[in-house]
């Protein structure tokens, strides 16, 4: 009876060990959501492990401690992330907390895709990060920025900031469907685009900006900075740029696209270019009809490019194309700087088809 005991003893020993090293395809997955994060003034959920990857690559960006969507799969994650990474990389050197002055009009800018008070985008990101993490203000603001802050917000809003919690469906960011870009002819205005936007733009050069109107006021720079680059913040900006993915997903499906780089082209569209109207589809359709051969994706998607390019004012063209060309091919010349995206971001096959 010796022996048996032992013998069951020891088969329980293994049987722990097999489920506690993950072995035999025994998982446990773990998401981080917006619910995970504390409302304290610097606690954060520890780190948990990242999902499982289905998409090899090095990320540049940080993505510690931040929350993603819950409805992304692990795999929507992967190349929404890469996206982010590519994309980010052109629009400012600080990544999640690139701040910008009102060279354009539009007062600040700051984060990753530089949401700003001209357009309204950044009143909205920062009304839904207080109604999630009020204390957050707390953290990187003094009393004074604070107040100054919520009542600029709540002007803006038409009414006092509430800490009720809002869902993402209540988030409803810029690049909606038919939303162009300032670099578009036919969206020539250089100023908020309504009475209330420019009041949040006034506030700033009031406020933010030294009497040049053009420098930030030190203090606030690095409280605007610190904010944005604070995890929860980070992932405030990621559930607004969820908008953007949605709608590169949505536009390779019309466009019956398959592979990364065509969705990474997509993707960037809606940041630079804020889509696709109807009448450049028209004139691409128009133009496969009457191509002898077969064409490649890649090709495809250079002949949309150029259509999308008569939208462009002409001193923007050549960054435009610079940018799409560059994703398409993996390699290209963007603001004066030689790419190589497969390369900086270790993705072995950069006509891959999506999963």
């Amino acid at each position: 009876m010796g022996k048996v005991k032992f013998y069951l003893h020891f088969c329980s020993l293994l049987f722990v060990l097999f489920l506690s090293t993950g072995c035999g395809e025994f998982h446990t997955s773990q998401s981080l959501t917006l619910s995970s994060f504390s409302d304290t003034d610097k606690s954060l959920p520890p780190p948990l492990e990242p999902p499982l990857s289905k998409l090899d690559f090095c990320s540049q960006l940080d993505l510690e401690e931040i929350s993603w969507p819950q409805e992304l799969s692990s795999y929507e994650t992967d190349i929404f992330a890469l996206a982010m990474n590519i994309t980010g990389s052109f629009e400012g050197r600080e990544e999640w907390g690139n701040l910008t002055n009102n060279f354009d009009g539009q007062g600040i800018s700051l984060g990753l895709f530089q949401q700003n008070l001209g357009q309204g985008s950044l009143q909205e990101l920062l009304i839904l990060t207080y109604s999630q993490f009020p204390k957050l203000f707390d953290n990187h603001l003094s009393l004074e920025q604070k107040e100054s802050l919520i009542n600029m917000l709540a002007i803006w809003q038409g009414s006092p900031l509430t800490l009720t919690r809002q869902t993402q469906a209540q988030l409803k960011m810029s690049f909606k469907t038919g939303d162009y870009s300032l670099l578009d002819h036919i969206m020539t205005f250089q100023k908020a685009s309504n009475g209330k936007n420019q009041t949040s733009v006034d506030w700033a050069l009031a406020n933010v900006f030294e009497s040049d109107k053009k420098t930030f006021k030190p203090l606030w720079k690095s409280a605007l900075k610190n904010l944005a680059t604070d995890p929860r913040y980070i992932s405030m900006q990621i559930l607004a740029a969820n908008n953007i993915h949605q709608k590169a997903q949505k536009l390779a499906n019309e466009y019956s696209v398959s592979e990364l780089r065509s969705y990474l082209f997509f993707f960037d569209i809606v940041v630079q270019n804020g889509g696709i109207p109807n009448s450049i589809r028209n004139l691409y359709l128009a133009s496969l009809e009457k191509e002898a051969k077969p064409l490649s994706e890649v090709e495809k998607m250079k002949i949309l490019l150029e259509h999308r390019l008569t939208l462009t004012r002409p001193q923007y063209v050549n960054d435009v194309r610079s940018r799409k060309t560059a994703i398409l091919d993996g390699v290209g010349v963007v603001h004066q700087t030689n790419r190589d995206f497969p390369k900086e971001f270790c993705v072995s096959n950069w006509s891959q088809d999506l999963e």
